[in-house]
């Protein structure tokens, strides 16, 4: 019996992150005249002893990043080389987004603590512009 539950436990939650859902990806394309890093939403903070992961980007240049549709809001932290913030990409997506979907550095907004996305329900980007 506690099998049962514990497997049903961990079914729910690999549903909630998007387990079940196609994975997709976005382009990020560093369109700005500096080098700026991205730090992902399961990237440690700058400084810490698990900083690995982040990707920098110097101008002109793009990367793939994999996301998934109905996880909640996946933030990127786009910083300087330094660690200063300069904004964010509260990614979410209710539904698998067209491809191919670039996002462009300049298009990030002021970061804030995110909120679950059953209070938030917005896309973003919003693939309706």
């Amino acid at each position: 019996m506690l099998l049962l539950a514990s497997l049903t436990v961990s079914a729910l939650l690999l549903s909630a992150c998007g387990a079940n859902d196609n994975p997709f990806t976005v382009t990020i394309t560093n369109n700005t005249g500096q080098t700026v890093v991205d730090h992902g939403f399961f990237v440690a903070q700058p400084g810490t002893s698990n900083g690995g992961g982040a990707v920098v980007l110097k101008p002109g240049q793009s990367f793939g990043e994999p996301e998934f549709a109905n996880e909640g809001v996946d933030p990127d932290r786009i910083t300087t080389l330094a660690g200063q913030t300069l904004g964010c990409f509260p990614f979410q997506f209710s539904e698998n987004a067209p491809t191919p979907l670039v996002v462009n550095v300049s298009q990030m907004v002021p970061c804030k603590k995110w909120v679950p996305e059953s209070t938030q329900p917005h896309d973003w980007p919003n693939l309706n512009y």
